[in-house]
Parts: structure tokens; sequence; C-alpha cells
């Protein structure tokens, strides 16, 4: 038994289904029923496109490839490397050391620092720079020294559009080696075995600087270093504590 209110549903649909019908245009006699492109009618292979485009934007990022410049600073030795990441590939590009004569004023060594870094970074064109964090238990002359050339690669790595992350030395081996007190050599190891290398990377400098940048791909972790009163006192009694004093 149908009520009032179900009739009139059907009814409903009915014209709503009538409506529709009618609204779909005839095709013309010829065409064998195939639809008109025009200018503000795209065609299938670019609603295609259009779909792909709009549909996967991470797929775009995840393709997108990272060329990362890893630094070690240093005065007389600064080293430098650079690696690539593709989505299910790293490769190693290229690495090396800057070297500044003793001899020379410190102008001039900060100066041919800069002028081979940017070389550098012209070449390779990394879009990020992971460099070494200024360790504290150096002796103060070695820290000076490095803080100076420090200062002036975070300088042109700016100018140049890098984005700069930094990397704590045990942070490093942490993420290398599994061990934060590794040394050279099984640091070193562990990069010939990753890159495929024939023999181990030299300089050391060099070597330190491919840990820093393969560190940087391995976490992807963008780190800002604190630099409040709170945060350097916690670390200097960390390094006192460890050194028994």
């Amino acid at each position: 038994m149908f009520t009032p209110t179900l009739i009139f549903r059907k009814k409903l649909l009915k014209t709503l289904r009538k409506d529709m019908l009618n609204a779909i245009p005839s095709p013309v006699p010829g065409d064998h029923g195939a639809h008109k492109s025009s200018d503000s009618d795209p065609s299938p292979a670019t609603l295609r496109e259009e779909r792909v485009r709009v549909s996967s934007p991470f797929m775009r990022s995840a393709a997108k490839k990272e060329v990362v410049l890893g630094i070690d600073p240093g005065l007389a030795t600064t080293g430098w490397g650079v690696i690539e990441k593709a989505p299910g590939h790293l490769s190693l590009r290229a690495y090396g050391a800057i070297f500044s004569a003793a001899g020379t004023t410190l102008s001039d060594r900060l100066i041919r620092i800069r002028r081979e870094l940017s070389a550098i970074i012209e070449s390779h064109k990394p879009s990020l720079m992971a460099i070494e964090e200024l360790y504290f238990a150096k002796f103060a002359v070695s820290i000076a020294s490095t803080a100076q050339a420090r200062g002036v690669i975070l300088l042109t790595a700016a100018e140049m559009g890098l984005t700069i992350v930094e990397y704590n030395p045990r942070a490093v081996k942490m993420a290398m080696t599994g061990f934060g007190s590794a040394n050279k050599i099984q640091m070193q190891s562990m990069l010939q075995r990753h890159f495929r290398m024939k023999e181990l990377p030299r300089p050391d400098d060099a070597a330190d600087a491919l840990a820093i940048a393969l560190c940087h791909v391995q976490t992807n972790h963008l780190l800002k270093v604190s630099t409040s009163r709170k945060s350097r006192a916690l670390f200097e009694s960390e390094m006192a504590a460890r050194a028994g004093l």
C-alpha cells in the first residue's frame, strides 16, 4: 500500500529524470556522437596531464633531487663534500679540502677560503649546507682560528642562498656508526663502504665533511643550535663533567 508521501517522491524522481534527459543535447547527424573540442574544452590528454599535475604534488616533491654540501671548518684545512639524494638513490659527487698556507696573512687565508668555497657552490649548486658545530673542548687557539674560518663560511653560504644546518660531532658519529666515540678510521671505513669507494676518503677533513653531509641526508633533521646563556652553560657544564673537572 503506497502512502501519499511515497507517491509524491516517485513523481518527483520521474520529473527530475525527465528534466536531466532533456538537458542532454542530441548528437548532430554525421558526427557519430563525437564531442568536438574547442579552445575552452581541453582534450583528454590535457585533462590527464592536469590531473597528474594537480593531484600528485607529493610525488613531484619526492622525485626532486637534493644536493647537500658538507663542511668541516678550519683555518688551515676546510674539508668539503657534496652528495646528491634522489628517490631510491644516493650518490657521491665530489669531495676535497681547501688549504691555506700558514705563512700568509689571516685576511688572505680567509679570502682564499671564501673564494674557493664560492667556486664549489657555483659548480655543484647545493641547496643546503651542513656544517660541524664549534666544539668548545678544543684548545682556545684552535677555537679562535676555526671560528674565524667558520664565520666566513657561514657568510658565504648565506649570501649564496643556501639553507644552513649544524651538527654536533658526536651526533654525526652516532648517525654513521652508532657509536658516539668512533675514531677516524671507523668513520672513513663506513664512508668507503657506503659509497663503494676503492680506498678510504682523504684527507681526514674531507672525510669528516662527507660524514656531516651524509648524516643530514640520513636523519633529514633541520637542527637549530640554541645560543641562549642557559644552553651554553649546560653544554659547558656537560663538557666539564666529561673532563672530570
